[in-house]
């Protein structure tokens, strides 16, 4: 079921990090340098991280608070080995902007953030100075405690979840659809992380410790194929994100450390990153060990990144110095 491709570089002389096939290295984070415009990126302290993604060449967008407390996203590219900032811009910077997972798209960034009248706000990955919110097509977005979460683009529409409200929208060309996850029997629903299928939506939900399927018109069905815990780990399912590429689905487990892989369609998912013992800044994917694997993406090529060390109540933050950013070689899933 998974296979590894054809062996390469990612990266350039003077960028970031590379990894070759079969291997697993840590691009961004674990350092102590206080995170801001063009700090190394394997030096930054990413502290407290709300969201990751990456788009289809690599980009890498964070969402996390700097030393001030203010609360932004900042990009690694491909060829850069420092990260850069997206917001706030240092000036007027608006206090509801809590970003969560970004949406990292060609030429710009969809940041889901406590706004109540919007889906995201859309940054400019060449000009970020200014934020444009990304309203709903008919602007009925609740108003909620926790609205930030995560994005997902497909069946042409935007999908979003919600913490509190604990739904699912997806807005359309002339329509939306809101679906209240904590109405399918299990009141501790959290969704999180979800991923784009051709007819609808995978939704990780780690307070129900499951995966929810949500189609086009609204059903909703729950995936029985999440595994228990590999042998020799402590502790239950918690999938927080989840990655679509292909036909595979990645799904990042931070009650299991582990990451799996399996069909979209459906079928059992089996353990791609973390069930070894090793944790240097390079190593062979087998024995590569997670403290608390809390989101996950796929590029265009098949590299997987792996965002690791924030518990979201599930695996303290003491279990890891600091968060950081993995990056697989390429052709892995």
């Amino acid at each position: 079921m998974i296979g590894l491709g054809a062996c390469g570089l990612f990266g350039g002389d003077g960028g970031r990090p590379s990894a070759d096939e079969g291997e697993v290295t840590r691009i961004l984070g674990g350092g102590e340098a206080e995170l801001a415009d063009g700090v190394d990126a394997r030096s930054a302290d990413l502290a407290d991280v709300t969201g990751l993604g990456v788009g289809p060449d690599g980009t890498v967008a964070v969402a996390a608070e700097a030393g001030d407390g203010e609360a932004g996203v900042w990009v690694l590219e491909p060829d850069a080995d420092t990260v850069r900032v997206l917001a706030p811009d240092g000036e007027g910077t608006d206090a509801s902007f809590s970003a969560g997972d970004p949406l990292v798209r060609a030429d710009t960034v969809l940041v889901p953030t406590v706004h109540t009248r919007a889906l995201a706000d859309e940054i400019a990955l060449a000009d970020p100075a200014a934020r444009t919110p990304v309203a709903p097509t008919d602007g009925s977005v609740p108003d909620a405690e926790q609205v930030f979460g995560s994005l997902a683009e497909g069946d042409g529409g935007l999908w979003r979840t919600y913490r509190t409200p604990a739904t699912v929208r997806r807005a359309g060309a002339g329509d939306t659809l809101t679906v209240d996850l904590a109405a399918e029997g299990c009141a501790q629903s959290m969704p999180h992380g979800l991923a784009a299928t051709d007819d609808g939506a995978i939704v990780a939900d780690p307070g129900c410790r499951t995966l929810w399927a949500v189609a086009a018109d609204g059903t909703v069905t729950e995936r029985g194929d999440l595994p228990g815990c590999p042998d020799g780990v402590e502790g239950a399912p918690a999938p927080v994100d989840v990655a679509r590429h292909g036909d595979m689905l990645v799904v990042a487990d931070t009650g299991c450390r582990v990451v799996w892989a399996g069909p979209v369609a459906g079928g059992p998912l089996e353990p791609l990153l973390g069930t070894g013992d090793a944790d240097a800044d390079t190593a062979p994917v087998e024995d590569l060990r997670f403290d608390a694997p809390v989101g996950v993406e796929v590029d265009d090529d098949g590299r997987v990144y792996v965002l690791d060390g924030v518990g979201l109540g599930f695996r303290g933050r003491s279990l890891a110095d600091s968060p950081v950013v993995w990056m697989t070689g390429p052709g892995l899933v």
